[in-house]
């Protein structure tokens, strides 16, 4: 098997599952592939309830797995999950949306373009001000 090969078969992979937990309500994470000259292999796929999620529909399970694990070292709560926050981007001030972290960087969904974008931990404490700010104004 060749790398071209294994790079269709795994999109094919990653488009039946994402079908698949779309028509019954879930989000998919984890299908990951390796492969070999003879073979390829699937890592464990991960199937979680989508109105389960506070960041929102299509948000990898283990973005808040990791969130919910590593969340309070930075003062970050779950009620801040999938609100919009004000930041610094590539392209200058913008609007992002928290949408989990993987180890110990906090991921955040650009707006505009619906990319996703890491962060170092030096954010928290603007995330945390914002959010603040947000509860007084409500």
């Amino acid at each position: 098997m060749d790398q071209v090969r294994a790079a269709k078969i795994h999109a094919a992979l990653q488009a039946t599952l994402k079908a698949f937990a779309a028509e019954h309500g879930l989000v998919c994470s984890g299908a990951n592939t390796k492969y070999t000259s003879t073979e390829l292999r699937t890592g464990i796929i991960t199937f979680a309830d989508r109105d389960a999620n506070p960041a929102g529909d299509g948000i990898d399970p283990k973005l808040l797995s990791d969130f919910k694990r590593r969340a309070f070292m930075l003062n970050l709560t779950e009620e801040m999950l999938g609100k919009e926050f004000t930041l610094t981007g590539r392209n200058g001030l913008g609007k992002f949306k928290l949408i989990g972290m993987r180890a110990s960087k906090i991921i955040m969904k650009d707006i505009k373009d619906g990319k996703m974008y890491r962060y170092d931990d030096v954010i928290a404490p603007k995330l945390v001000a914002q959010f603040a700010a947000m509860k007084v104004a409500a």
